[in-house]
């Protein structure tokens, strides 16, 4: 009886259990010979939606041509895990994440996640990085290291940015719309207590919002 394949499993799982919008850090072990994203794109349709694939269905899986590696480990056997975010229009899709299990040989033995086709922006961006960290300013105040960066939401299609600020036993994190400036979501990434809010910040006069008329 090996203690491999159930430390694997159970790490794979974890990988699915993240705060709302969270992002995977992209690491690579030193050493790791990584296979080519085209490589990984050649066996048959990929699964729409959840995903909870083993055996024969795993090594048949199809990597969808929208996802991008951001993490990946080895374990002692030879077992790579791998985890691949989904991307539309340079915007993280939220909770657009496949994770793949691989044997020694390469063969995809677990996979396990959840992918969006189809999925388009329902809303034009006018609010900018800047803005969304300066509307996270005005709202929890300037302490802390800030970072943001553009999510769409597969239930609606809306575009956000996602605000993190690291501080001390806190984790702030705000969804801005990125049409409006307002406050789609804010939680405390430490405690994953998300809660709704109803509040509307404008984008800062340095980067003035012009309205559009969009046709088609």
């Amino acid at each position: 009886m090996t203690r491999r394949p159930l430390a694997a499993l159970a790490a794979l799982a974890l990988t699915v259990i993240v705060a709302p919008g969270s992002i995977a850090v992209a690491t690579q072990p030193s050493g790791l010979a990584g296979n080519p994203v085209a490589a990984e794109k050649a066996a048959t349709p990929s699964t729409d939606g959840s995903i909870a694939l083993a055996d024969a269905a795993a090594a048949n899986y199809k990597l969808p041509d929208d996802v991008e590696r951001v993490w990946t480990t080895t374990y002692g056997d030879g077992t790579r895990q791998t985890r691949y975010q989904q991307m539309v229009g340079g915007a993280e899709v939220l909770g657009g994440q496949v994770t793949l299990l691989r044997n020694a040989s390469g063969r995809i033995t677990s996979v396990i996640g959840a992918h969006f086709a189809g999925l388009k922006p329902s809303n034009p961006v006018r609010v900018t990085k800047a803005d969304s960290l300066g509307i996270a300013v005005d709202l929890v105040g300037a302490a802390g290291e800030r970072v943001s960066a553009l999510h769409i939401d597969p239930r609606d299609g809306r575009l956000y940015y996602e605000v993190k600020i690291q501080r001390f036993a806190q984790r702030p994190t705000l969804w801005v719309d990125a049409t409006t400036g307002d406050i789609r979501n804010r939680f405390n990434a430490l405690t994953r207590r998300a809660r709704g809010s109803a509040s509307r910040v404008r984008p800062r006069p340095s980067t003035p919002v012009v309205p559009t008329v969009l046709t088609g």
